[in-house]
């Protein structure tokens, strides 16, 4: 199948805030920095895969973006991107080059067995995170520490 082909011919998209030493000449992959939010989305949606791999990342936003925008996610098995996905949308593994590795690959066998789904998948899980639900969660955990 030709569309398979051009998707795994492709390589691999990263959006990033500096490039990586040692991968920013790599033909295998792609970098975009400082792009603007429409472009950005553009980008993420796409990515076969977003990578947020930081096992002391707090909370995740790229994650929620690249969700938001359609594009399953990697990241690490510990910190806050962990607690922002689940195994509809994602795979994680430990803070190691191999493990993670092993992740991208578990993703992308299931992404190119049923693409739509997992993308689908995606959406749904950032839809759990508006910023009205998030707002009232955290009211919620506020109010809850609180002294009346």
């Amino acid at each position: 199948d030709r569309g398979k082909q051009r998707r795994a011919a492709r390589g691999i998209a990263a959006i990033v805030d500096a490039p990586p030493p040692l991968l920013a000449s790599s033909s295998a992959a792609s970098f975009a920095f400082g792009r603007l939010d429409d472009e950005l989305a553009r980008l993420y949606g796409q990515a076969d895969i977003s990578l947020s791999v930081a096992p002391t990342e707090t909370f995740g936003l790229a994650v929620l973006e690249a969700l938001a925008c359609g594009t399953p996610v990697v990241t690490a098995d510990q910190g806050g991107a962990r607690e922002l996905v689940d195994d509809s949308c994602a795979d994680w593994g430990a803070a190691r080059a191999s493990a993670l590795a092993d992740a991208v690959q578990r993703l992308h066998a299931r992404l190119v067995a049923d693409p739509y789904a997992l993308r689908q998948a995606a959406r749904r899980r950032a839809e759990l995170y508006s910023w009205d639900t998030s707002a009232q969660l955290m009211l919620d955990a506020h109010r809850d520490v609180s002294p009346d």
